[in-house]
């Protein structure tokens, strides 16, 4: 059994609009990015057609996190801005609080009014789960991503107005090209772990660590146990 450290050290279980009134439901059909917000172009281009929306740090802290192929949504309600078709949503596998709401591009999703089953999750083998972690050293940071890949679609959804002119940081951030710390455990996991760094204080089996020193700490950690506190995972 592989165990997660939480400072605490937490151990790894293998193991309402008209719409909503309706029970209509969209599935992810590719990754797909959930923002807090519905203005996707504001966020990806801007009123030239060439600014992201960074924070200070430099990060699009509009995007939640990116969901899986065969996620579920329930969709709550919809919008049009800039003549595209946004979806506010809720689903089962995000359920952090939002003052704003959650927002998806109907072009990520298949519309159903059925409601669909939830996304089948495989949890990898510890030794794939390892080797995913291992490949993505060097791997940039991206707040709220959870494929280090990126999502090319990103970049035709809402084209650069000037796509020559856009710099190779800007290009890779626009495609949403990274992860941040949770996302990356995510990833690994092929989706089995929670997306926020919040959950995962509950997450697993914690280990105590009281009176320890850090010889007896060092020693107790195995592979794949996480240290977490308020708002990071390690």
């Amino acid at each position: 059994m592989t165990r997660f450290l939480l400072i605490l050290i937490l151990a790894f279980p293998w193991a309402e609009s008209t719409l909503a009134a309706e029970g209509v439901f969209a599935v992810a059909s590719t990754h797909a990015p959930v923002l807090n917000t519905p203005d996707f172009r504001s966020v990806f281009g801007g009123r030239d057609g060439m600014t992201l929306k960074k924070d200070p740090c430099g990060q699009l802290r509009a995007l939640e996190f990116v969901a899986l192929p065969g996620t579920v949504f329930r969709i709550e309600d919809e919008l049009e801005l800039d003549h595209q078709k946004i979806f506010r949503v809720t689903t089962d596998e995000y359920t952090y609080p939002s003052k704003s709401g959650y927002f998806i591009d109907a072009r990520a999703v298949t519309v159903t009014a059925v409601k669909p089953p939830e996304r089948r999750k495989i949890l990898p083998s510890r030794d794939a789960i390892l080797t995913s972690l291992k490949s993505r050293a060097g791997t940039g940071y991206v707040w709220g991503g959870n494929v280090a890949a990126g999502i090319p679609e990103m970049t035709s959804w809402y084209p650069p107005s000037r796509t020559s002119s856009l710099s190779s940081p800007d290009r890779s951030l626009w495609q949403l090209a990274g992860i941040d710390c949770s996302g990356l455990l995510y990833e690994a996991t092929g989706g089995n772990t929670p997306r926020n760094s919040s959950a995962l204080v509950t997450f697993g089996t914690g280990v105590s660590v009281a009176g320890k020193g850090l010889k007896a700490l060092t020693a107790s950690l195995e592979p794949l146990d996480l240290i977490v506190w308020s708002g990071h995972v390690l």
